[in-house]
């Protein structure tokens, strides 16, 4: 048999096992690291009239153990969005909101939806 016969022979199932072992290793990180959703009410901040809103955009900020994970400001109204949601990777957040009485804990889980709603403090 040649040499190159024999490189080739030995060449397919190298890779071939090779592309599986990764294969099983991002796998099992991507367990590891997977995103849940987080979903709940919105503070709302209403003035003097029933449609007076005085914030029309809450932004809520999600703090994990390295920092911020993520910001983002959401549209706030009594009729279309008193709710956010939003994926965040697995682990234990605070989150914060312009207007709510207080940060809310939460603790996410991979494929899980988690209920986190603020409470408004009363802007009135």
């Amino acid at each position: 048999m040649t040499k190159q016969g024999s490189l080739a022979r030995w060449t397919v199932p190298m890779l071939t096992l090779g592309a599986m072992l990764l294969t099983g290793c991002t796998g099992a990180l991507g367990s590891a690291t997977g995103a849940g959703t987080v979903r709940g009410l919105l503070p709302l901040c209403y003035g003097l009239g029933p449609d007076t809103n005085l914030r029309p955009h809450v932004v809520v900020e999600a703090v994990g153990a390295d920092g911020v994970v993520r910001r983002h400001t959401f549209a706030a109204d009594q009729k279309d969005h008193r709710f956010y949601e939003w994926k965040l990777p697995q682990g234990h957040y605070r989150l914060t909101a312009n207007d709510a009485r207080a940060p809310i804990s939460v603790d996410v889980k991979t494929g899980v939806q988690s209920r986190a709603d603020f409470q408004s403090q009363g802007c009135l």
